[in-house]
């Protein structure tokens, strides 16, 4: 994933539920929705996320959140 892949994905996480409103990593991230949805588009097409609804996304595999959140704890070392 790319720095900004990256970026959007542990906005994902921080929100702290399975299903993000894109709106809410936006506001995490802050960026505009017309930044978020390409990266939305990018990682939908790679597969790491998937639509949920309408607004909303998840991740593709099961615990890839957990993942990232171990990933967020050790950069910040």
């Amino acid at each position: 994933m790319t720095e900004k892949e990256r970026q959007f994905v542990q906005a994902m996480v921080k929100i702290g539920r399975p299903k993000g409103k894109a709106q809410e990593i936006g506001q995490k991230m802050d960026k505009k929705p017309g930044y978020i949805s390409v990266y939305r588009r990018k990682l939908i097409d790679d597969q790491i996320i998937m639509p949920a609804s309408y607004g909303y996304v998840q991740f593709m595999l099961p615990y890839f959140d957990r993942f990232i959140e171990e990933q967020i704890m050790l950069d910040e070392f």
